[in-house]
């Protein structure tokens, strides 16, 4: 391919899954959340996370996939001849991406016609693979309100504030119980009496405090009158 453009793709962890195996591809991956680790191992100087599965395969690892960059695996079989040891599965998607010139190379979830399934966090995770890999991302037309996000998620969130191509500028994470959620920005607008103090968001009037105070609504919720 006299046009191909490369990429280089830089990992900044390992995760290896293990479990259950099946040869069944229509099972769905079931994840042990409660058996989640990371490794330290001299030799290796990335970070390796070892995640506790039922139902794995190759297959069903890439179902449970949600974004073009990471829809690849290794699969490691040491009951095989040697030269059979290690087998790479990619899903269309990835070798697109790979194979993409460079102007249109562009981080985006697996199933671009049916994102029904994607929320917050997988939104999360895509920018931060963009901003860690210096990629441009697509979230196309998904909303990164919908859903709840981790604490995990939280931190890689707030690491990308000083991101100059970061989607959430517009967004902030707010604490619900035990998760997270990701809100728009309140958009600041000015009084419409003064025309210079910003006005209160639950204002009935669209007024600063002092204009609603004396020409605002009686029953304005934000500006009582006392």
């Amino acid at each position: 391919m006299d046009d191909f453009e490369p990429c280089h793709l830089k990992a900044n962890d390992i995760d290896i899954y293990f479990g259950n195996f099946t040869d069944e591809a229509d099972c769905k991956l079931l994840v042990d959340r409660n058996c989640i680790n990371y490794q330290h191992i001299n030799s290796v100087t990335l970070e390796v996370n070892t995640i506790k599965c039922s139902n794995l395969s190759p297959e069903t690892f890439l179902a449970n996939n949600d974004i073009n960059v990471t829809a690849c695996c290794f699969d490691v079989d040491f009951s095989r001849a040697d030269e059979n040891l290690v087998a790479i599965h990619a899903l269309p998607c990835f070798w697109q991406f790979i194979f993409e010139q460079n102007s249109n190379r562009q981080l985006r979830v697996v199933k671009l016609y049916d994102t029904s399934e994607y929320e917050a966090t997988t939104l999360v995770r895509m920018a931060f693979k963009g901003f860690e890999l210096d990629f441009p991302i697509n979230f196309g037309t998904l909303d990164p309100t919908v859903g709840t996000i981790a604490e995990s998620q939280k931190v890689k969130f707030d690491k990308m504030k000083g991101w100059n191509d970061s989607p959430f500028f517009e967004y902030q994470c707010k604490k619900v119980r035990s998760h997270y959620v990701i809100v728009k920005k309140h958009s600041k607008v000015n009084c419409v009496k003064c025309l210079s103090a910003i006005s209160n968001k639950k204002c009935k009037s669209k007024m600063c405090k002092q204009c609603c105070a004396e020409h605002g609504a009686p029953t304005c919720a934000a500006h009582k009158k006392k």
